[in-house]
């Protein structure tokens, strides 16, 4: 496995994040040629929040039934987006409804109105009587959301956060993304589209719509999420409001450009497959050499073009977090892994394999590279966290001797009880390759 690592020095007050040269080089250029969305004339903002999902979102026989009972019910009933709906670029719509009704209701443009208001119900149940008398079915559990606030700052009816500032913008198309998602998925959203808490969006973009919604789609803008956007835990990345404003794109492009941009995002819209073409479109404006783009597409290709090519050689495979080293060795590609394990294929990969399941390399990672730890949990194998990790510079008499090794305890089916002493041995071994002095081993191993 080769390791890829630069010179880095920690003056900068800025977060540290270790990158490989080309890495380096790709950040550096999204930085020189992008502009953080926090720099243009955009607004990003949170979808609403109900406070309890089954009285506010309705489906398709509920809102035909509300609208039959009293048409101006219609008004309040909006088409709702929730995070899962999503996909890149479009969304499916799952044929729900949001019950829209903002705090002090009907009454919420009167400034005079400071908190719960009797005067605002008695003009909601006066004025929307169908609505009125479906939601009052829920009034118990309605009542009982966040008791600090709920018939004290608002009323009972009204949705817990709805947007006050920026309620208008929900009759706009919008870029809207889940802030909890695996990959960069954005898609645009139809006017008068609401979305709940679980998304955000951004409004304002113009004529630059469709080209914005073009690069936050690229797989240059997930390459940047990967590097600097937090994991939250094993549900993907956490891509709140404040690590979007972060993303740079270029925010003056010639007419042009735009032009083709929006005529590739239109086709796209129509069914055609043009995320290729709005990929070479990204790298082009950033001015990513040939080797830059293909060190992210080869990042990104999928398990069918590249990976199941790696499960059949042979490679070591791990799970990504353990208390202590399992690192399997599989020579004849008896095992395709499942999707909580990792392999690594490449060269010598037996003497790999004896380094990675030593106790001082397990315990080297540990200390100096793998983010801290999880506590209790053990460690965390993480790909970018063991590509900084610095082996033992094997030559061929190393390998050889470490290639012996591995076929010693191989012939003793790496049974503990036959194989303590052949362990220990590749332990010192291993211990002299790091040259590292005795006060420091003791130090590494206890």
């Amino acid at each position: 496995m080769q390791q890829h690592y630069s010179e880095n020095n920690f003056n900068s007050s800025d977060n540290w994040i270790l990158l490989n040269p080309i890495e380096t080089s790709i950040k550096n250029k999204i930085e020189q040629y992008g502009t953080p969305l926090s720099e243009w004339n955009i607004q990003i903002n949170y979808g609403i929040k109900t406070g309890y999902n089954d009285a506010f979102i309705i489906d398709e026989s509920t809102k035909n039934a509300l609208i039959a009972s009293d048409p101006k019910s219609e008004e309040l009933i909006r088409p709702i987006l929730r995070g899962k709906d999503i996909k890149r670029y479009t969304y499916n719509f799952a044929n729900l409804w949001l019950i829209y009704i903002p705090w002090h209701f009907p009454l919420h443009n009167d400034p005079n109105i400071k908190g719960a208001s009797v005067k605002a119900e008695e003009e909601f149940k006066k004025q929307y009587p169908a609505i009125y008398s479906y939601l009052e079915g829920h009034k118990e559990k309605l009542s009982k959301r966040n008791k600090a606030e709920t018939g004290i700052r608002y009323e009972w009816y009204a949705l817990q956060r709805w947007g006050s500032n920026y309620s208008d913008d929900f009759f706009e198309r919008n870029i809207a993304w889940q802030r909890i998602t695996h990959e960069n998925t954005f898609c645009l959203t139809k006017e008068n589209t609401v979305i709940l808490d679980s998304m955000a969006f951004i409004n304002g973009a113009k004529e630059k719509t469709y080209y914005l919604l073009a690069v936050l789609n690229s797989n240059l803008v997930k390459f940047w999420m990967k590097k600097n956007v937090p994991e939250y835990g094993s549900t993907g990345y956490r891509f709140s409001n404040q690590f979007v404003t972060q993303i740079p794109v270029p925010l003056f492009v010639e007419e042009k450009e735009l032009a083709k941009i929006n005529d590739y995002v239109k086709e796209y819209f129509e069914g055609k497959d043009t995320s290729n073409v709005i990929n070479e479109f990204v790298f082009r404006i950033f001015k990513l050499t040939k080797e830059e783009i293909k060190y992210i597409d080869f990042r990104k290709l999928s398990i069918q073009s590249i990976i199941t090519d790696d499960f059949n050689k042979p490679k070591l495979m791990y799970s990504e977090i353990v208390q202590e080293p399992h690192f399997y060795y599989d020579d004849n590609t008896h095992f395709y892994p499942e999707a909580t394990t990792f392999i690594m294929n490449g060269d010598n990969l037996k003497s790999l394999l004896l380094i990675l399941n030593s106790k001082l390399t397990f315990n080297i990672f540990k200390l100096f590279y793998a983010g801290g730890g999880l506590g209790e949990n053990g460690i965390r194998y993480k790909k970018a966290f063991l590509l900084n990790l610095r082996l033992p510079k094997l030559d061929e008499t190393a390998n050889s001797i470490l290639e012996s090794y591995y076929e010693m305890l191989l012939v003793n089916n790496f049974q503990m009880e036959t194989c303590c002493v052949i362990l220990n041995e590749v332990e010192n071994y291993i211990s002299k390759l790091y040259n590292l002095s005795q006060s420091e081993i003791d130090y590494l191993l206890n």
